[in-house]
């Protein structure tokens, strides 16, 4: 039965924590601030860089968490907390060495301290290494001789080694030294547990229920007695007692919402496992269990989001997958998503073999309904499709056939309004058409021979209008072409006279500028001679007046006749040169 796997792999987790006291300030499952005990640690660091750690922690922010503790070791290399914290998210990143590292700087920060030996054991437990704890463990006696923690912590390891025979002696040595031991009574009572001996395996747990009667973990683990001695009834009331002693006890909201589950009170199941996902944000089986109740409640909506916050938490949580496929094909009708998920759960590293057998299995299944659904998807729509192409023929025929008729009407009143208006050959034409609509119609053919005879009346009169209009035309244009011959004549002899015009005014202006040419050429001439006749004149003028000049000096050149010689005024003015015809025509002119 899966439930009680389920429930058996927590009983063996609880008891182990129970026993491993180590102060991670948490179980691996979750990192918590520290507590009172843990004050005179804390005082010496930032709070701040702490509290930041532990809240990004709880968010899955590991990388920015590990700054954050990284910054409180390095301003406090002594704080082992830090350390430890730091251990507790390199296993759940799983990276086994780095976390062995910080456990091995948590017992060097504080060798005085148990907590650092013990979270180391748990790394240990967690990846298998039996033979390694027990090494580490022995080691550690010498350092811790008949520490009681350390020594449960060896016996847990032979345990699970199944070396039962050395885990009860461990257990018995401390006994002896211890008889109040109640962790030692709790590990031996696990030892009979997993040899399948539930009687003394009880037994054992009454004793330490009697050492301390307020541990809830002790009325848990006897619920799982009852439960290997299938009595739910007792199983379910011890979970119950331990409740009260601790209503934040996770291992018996664990186990009461599994039997929950397994009994289908799926409201129950929900309350319990809220729980759980309350206390432990990043406690992963909590939320995957959570989505199991979801589907048993057929709300697959809320089941798949719870499912993918699981895959956020541990991507490899393969089983998720098996769920999603199976929300998607029962709920969600999502065949091709379903098969998609249960091929990749199938070919995931899952060690659940039975599910990936189921998963396989639904592939098949699935891809054979797929596979029949789409022939018998393909026979309705092609059976669907026929009648409806037999539905959709019989309403066109129908519409076509009052198309028609609506035409035929159309087309008629239309030919008898033509034919009031004169327009026969729209009529006959209408008319015509509606006997191919309806080619027995007598009503058409009576009205479409009334339209003929009408047309054929009228076509004799147009042509005989014709003619007469055509010999009214030529007469017409005779006389037009009379008139533009009348006109074309009377344009040239008009322009004739132009031309003729023209040219004797041009003759006239040339004759004109011809006589203007010459009375001006003779003027120029007439003055040139009188400038020539002038120029004579005077130069003969000059001419005259030099020779008297000349004359009058070899005058007064001459002796006296009283043989003085003296000068005298001449008795007489020197005659002026006489004036030509030639001469005074120029000086009065």
């Amino acid at each position: 039965m899966r439930g009680n796997i389920v429930m058996e792999k927590r009983f063996f987790y609880f008891i182990l924590i129970g026993l491993l006291v180590f102060a991670f300030g948490c179980p691996p499952k979750k990192v918590e601030a520290p507590t009172d005990k843990q004050v005179k640690v804390a005082e010496s660091l930032p709070e701040d860089d702490f509290a930041r750690g532990v809240q990004l922690y709880n968010q899955g922010n590991y990388s920015e968490a590990i700054k954050a503790f990284s910054d409180v070791v390095r301003k406090d290399p002594k704080n082992f907390k830090a350390y430890l914290n730091l251990a507790s998210i390199q296993m759940k990143m799983e990276n086994i060495p780095e976390a062995l590292s910080y456990c091995d700087k948590a017992i060097n920060a504080d060798p005085a301290s148990v907590e650092p030996v013990l979270a180391k054991a748990l790394v240990y437990k967690n990846t298998g290494k039996y033979n390694e704890g027990v090494k580490f463990l022995t080691d550690m006696l010498k350092k811790f001789p008949n520490n009681s923690k350390i020594l449960n912590n060896i016996a847990v390891f032979h345990r699970l080694n199944k070396e039962y025979q050395k885990a009860e002696a461990v257990i018995r040595e401390l006994l002896a030294r211890d008889p109040d031991n109640v962790e030692a009574y709790k590990n031996l009572s696990l030892i009979y547990y997993d040899q399948g001996n539930f009687k003394l395996a009880k037994l054992t747990l009454g004793n330490a229920g009697k050492l301390d009667p307020k541990d809830a973990s002790i009325r848990n683990n006897l619920g799982m007695i009852a439960l290997k001695m299938d009595d739910y009834v007792s199983a379910m009331g011890y979970f119950r007692i331990a409740l009260e002693l601790d209503p934040n006890n996770v291992e018996a909201h664990q186990n009461l919402g599994t039997i929950a589950l397994h009994f289908k009170d799926y409201n129950a199941a929900f309350s319990h496992f809220k729980v759980i996902a309350t206390l432990e944000p990043q406690n992963e089986n909590a939320h995957f269990q959570l989505a199991l109740t979801l589907i048993g409640l057929q709300k697959p909506q809320e089941a798949m989001n719870k499912l993918d916050e699981v895959l956020k938490l541990n991507p490899k949580k393969y089983e998720v997958l098996y769920y999603q496929a199976f929300v998607n094909h029962t709920y969600l009708k999502k065949v091709d998503e379903a098969i998609d998920l249960y091929k990749k759960f199938a070919s995931s590293a899952t060690k659940d073999n039975e599910l990936k057998q189921k998963a396989v299995a639904m592939i098949a299944k699935l891809e054979e309904q797929k596979k029949q659904a789409e022939i018998q998807k393909k026979m309705l729509e092609e059976q669907e499709k026929k009648m409806k192409e037999e539905e959709a023929k019989r309403k066109a025929e129908e519409e076509k056939k009052k198309q028609m008729e609506a035409k035929f009407k159309e087309l008629f009143d239309k030919a008898n309004t033509d034919m009031s208006e004169g327009k026969l050959q729209e009529a006959k034409n209408n008319l015509t058409e509606c006997l191919k609509i309806n080619p027995e119609s007598k009503e058409a053919k009576a009205k479409l021979k009334e339209v003929e005879d009408r047309i054929k009346e009228e076509e004799a009169a147009r042509k005989k209008a014709e003619e007469e209009a055509k010999k009214k035309a030529a007469e017409e244009a005779k006389q037009k072409a009379e008139e533009e011959a009348r006109l074309k004549a009377e344009e040239e002899a008009k322009k004739k006279a132009e031309e003729e015009a023209k040219k004797k005014a041009e003759e006239e202006a040339k004759m004109k500028a011809e006589e203007e040419a010459k009375k001006k050429a003779e003027e120029e001439a007439k003055m040139k001679a009188e400038e020539e006749a002038k120029k004579k004149a005077e130069e003969e003028a000059k001419k005259n007046a030099e020779e008297e000049a000349k004359k009058k000096q070899e005058e007064e050149k001459k002796p006296d006749s009283g043989g003085e010689n003296t000068t005298s005024e001449p008795k007489e003015k020197p005659t002026e040169p006489a004036k030509t015809e030639g001469s005074e025509k120029t000086e009065s002119k």
